[in-house]
């Protein structure tokens, strides 16, 4: 990892570390899932067994403290993000939806000029499905109700011509 522990401008000593994953989903259609846990162990032990190997006062007080307070990682933080709706299907000609108003209050239209709509689902940013429309649509318009919950949702389009997934800011 080139960039560990560095500054933007190359200096060491940040302390931190972004970390990049790229998860390939080409002609993957599911729900996905992620989780990350960050430790801290102050020295790892392969570190030390050179050292460890001497003796002397130090040498030795270090050590006891060392083995007595435990030489293993303890896990600091985690977060994960669950049901991630995924749709990654090559389509070979994009439809044309529009999703407005966004930001939006309390629904959404959802529009076509090339594509019928044919089902509508509405996930929160936590992979939560709220709502899916009951029937198939066989239309270029419908309208969404949105739960009564701020935040991001992402709507899934299913169309005749493939499946679009569209991000959404519900205000107040």
């Amino acid at each position: 990892d080139p960039d560990f522990n560095h500054y933007p401008n190359g200096n060491e000593g940040s302390g931190t570390d972004e970390i990049h994953f790229h998860i390939s989903v080409i002609d993957y259609e599911g729900l996905a899932s992620a989780s990350a846990f960050v430790f801290y162990q102050s020295v790892p032990p392969k570190w030390l067994s050179e050292m460890f190997q001497l003796s002397s006062a130090p040498i030795d007080t270090f050590k006891n403290m060392y083995y007595s307070e435990g030489n293993y990682p303890i896990l600091v933080g985690s977060d994960a993000i669950y049901n991630i709706p995924i749709s990654a299907s090559i389509i070979s000609t994009k439809p044309e939806i529009k999703v407005n108003p966004n930001p939006a209050n309390s629904f959404v239209n959802v529009t076509s000029n090339n594509t019928d709509i044919l089902k509508v689902e509405v996930y929160s940013a936590d992979g939560e499905k709220h709502f899916c429309t009951q029937k198939t649509l066989n239309q270029h318009n419908t309208t969404i109700t949105l739960p009564d919950a701020q935040g991001f949702y992402f709507l899934r389009i299913y169309t005749n011509e493939g499946i679009i997934t569209d991000k959404i800011l519900k205000a107040e």
